[in-house]
């Protein structure tokens, strides 16, 4: 009979353990900074509602490369005037960036300082789809319309305007993960760390940062940072007016020029801040200005990107948990 001894096993019971030994109960847990992180479990959440987001974007996958892409050539080198397809391939490339980006940064750095099991496991799947999916998808893209798609790769850090934007939306990101980094370095080392304060609102400043860039809804702050929205979304919405000079720096096409996607950003900023609970900051710009852009809103009105939509059959295998027996036998007697 083996006997066990626990003294020849080393405890790992920091917060910044990837699993620690003791008791926790998650639904008294905050969702960052909390006790430490063990056994992953989803019988009892404090917040289901990021166990139902996870449910619901696992429902939504897809291959990047299951729609071919031999008609988005023939339209690009057919039909598409210049200054479409300068437009569409400067979105493209500040598309890459973007899930870049998100494809590592949210695990990087708010990943390590999660402690519920269902936010964790949210962020895991939501990680997944930005990087593995989003980011292979562009490429796909790319490959399917461009001769060289390396040339169009390249060509992005020689642009101006895409690096400064490049730089002003990392930082926040770049912040976290330092203080993420020496929060996770002194819990190991058992040394006083004295940032929390600082590290809180680097949280904060990131989620506001990833609201901007994807819609996210999250409805508190702390008060001394509430003053600092206003201006992250004022520093988003100038860098976005540089952005889109650029895109019809070629010229406009039919449906779209830079007055019309100006006014767009300023409705969608005003929308974006009326949903975490902020006034809005572009008075009368309340209505939108593209309505076709609606076939790429899901039906809950939470945004999606144009390949998680109806509209190329990505949303046919969606979960659905309520399959009744007479379902069952439809389904036998078909097949």
């Amino acid at each position: 009979m083996i006997t066990l001894n626990p003294d020849n096993v080393k405890t790992y019971d920091s917060k910044a353990s990837l699993y620690n030994p003791k008791f926790i109960d998650f639904t008294k847990e905050p969702m960052f900074l909390g006790t430490g992180r063990n056994t992953q479990k989803f019988d009892l959440m404090k917040y289901p509602i990021f166990d139902n987001l996870n449910d619901k974007m696992q429902g939504l996958d897809w291959r990047h490369d299951e729609i071919k892409l031999t008609p988005d050539k023939i339209d690009y080198e057919t039909k598409m005037l210049e200054p479409m397809k300068h437009a569409y391939t400067r979105v493209l490339q500040k598309l890459i960036f973007l899930d870049s980006l998100q494809g590592r940064g949210i695990l990087s750095s708010l990943g390590l300082i999660t402690t519920i099991p269902e936010l964790e496991n949210c962020m895991l799947t939501w990680q997944y789809f930005e990087g593995a999916k989003h980011s292979k998808s562009y490429t796909e893209v790319l490959r399917g319309v461009y001769p060289n798609p390396g040339e169009i790769f390249d060509e992005s850090f020689k642009i101006p305007e895409l690096m400064y934007i490049a730089k002003s939306i990392s930082e926040p990101y770049n912040i976290c993960f330092e203080l993420v980094t020496e929060y996770n370095y002194c819990q190991i080392k058992g040394l006083k760390f004295d940032k929390i304060k600082e590290l809180k609102l680097a949280i904060l400043r990131l989620l506001v940062t990833i609201n901007i860039l994807e819609g996210v809804r999250f409805y508190s702050v702390y008060n001394e940072f509430k003053p600092e929205i206003h201006k992250l979304y004022e520093e988003a919405y100038k860098d976005e007016e540089v952005w889109i000079d650029l895109l019809f720096s070629k010229g406009s096409f039919l449906g779209m020029n830079a007055d019309i996607a100006k006014t767009y950003i300023k409705y969608t900023i005003n929308r974006r801040l009326k949903a975490i609970g902020e006034n809005i900051l572009f008075k009368g710009y309340d209505t939108n200005p593209v309505k076709w852009a609606d076939a790429y809103i899901n039906s809950d009105k939470n945004e999606v990107l144009p390949q998680e939509t109806e509209i190329l059959n990505y949303r046919t295998d969606i979960l659905n948990r309520e399959v009744s027996d007479n379902d069952l036998e439809s389904l036998k007697t078909m097949l």
